[in-house]
């Protein structure tokens, strides 16, 4: 068999197996269906899906939706912001070369670990002028952590597991006086300079016309 045969064997092979470990995800969480299949199929959603405590706030959300009767017009949210919190969870896997879950990252000594991989997977600081800043994904990624910390928290409360809701309440500690400064701060502070550098259109002459019309006629 030709090389370049053999190559597109194998790259259409890999991704058949691929397509097949997503399916069998998605069939996991049948239940949460609408919004796990709106999910591209990459690494993010992988991570998504497969990462409990992401799974276990995306069901919250997506439950609270079919309460409240908008999960039609929501389904994409909340696939949306699982994929935030998987980005940050496979950003930070490769700063820290190993394997890492949310739920081994809510903890008091890896939190300005995650504070620094924020800052520099939406690329906050701007050291890397080659990558293009998000500061609003940093908001989001912090009221997202903060929901799960106290999904956490809860849980090992149900469970009386009293060092690990320890723990986590110095994780949301930690959150409230320090979050702020480090990440949000600088995050509204991007947001203000690209609202300040985007130039206001000029009018257009058929609207200046109808403006002089209206005002002297």
């Amino acid at each position: 068999m030709p090389n370049h045969t053999k190559k597109c064997c194998d790259k259409d092979a890999r991704k058949s197996v691929k397509a097949f470990n997503f399916a069998l995800t998605v069939d996991k969480v049948m239940d949460f269906s609408p919004v796990a299949s709106l999910m591209k199929d990459d690494d993010i959603t992988h991570m998504a899906l497969s990462d409990n405590v992401i799974l276990h706030f995306g069901k919250k959300l997506y439950s609270n939706l079919k309460i409240t009767g908008t999960v039609t017009k929501m389904e994409s949210y909340g696939s949306t912001k699982m994929r935030e919190l998987a980005r940050l969870v496979l950003h930070m896997c490769s700063v820290l070369d190993k394997t890492v879950s949310l739920d081994s990252l809510i903890k008091t000594e890896m939190f300005s670990q995650v504070v620094n991989g924020t800052l520099t997977m939406c690329n906050i600081s701007g050291e890397d002028e080659s990558a293009r800043s998000i500061p609003s994904l940093a908001l989001k990624i912090g009221y997202s952590l903060k929901r799960c910390a106290n999904d956490m928290l809860v849980s090992a409360m149900e469970q009386n597991n009293d060092k690990r809701e320890h723990e986590i309440e110095k994780f949301l500690k930690l959150m409230n006086l320090e979050w702020r400064s480090r990440v949000s701060a600088g995050a509204f502070t991007k947001l203000k300079q690209r609202k300040t550098m985007k130039a206001d259109p000029l009018p257009l002459a058929e609207d200046l016309r109808v403006c002089f019309l209206l005002l002297f006629y």
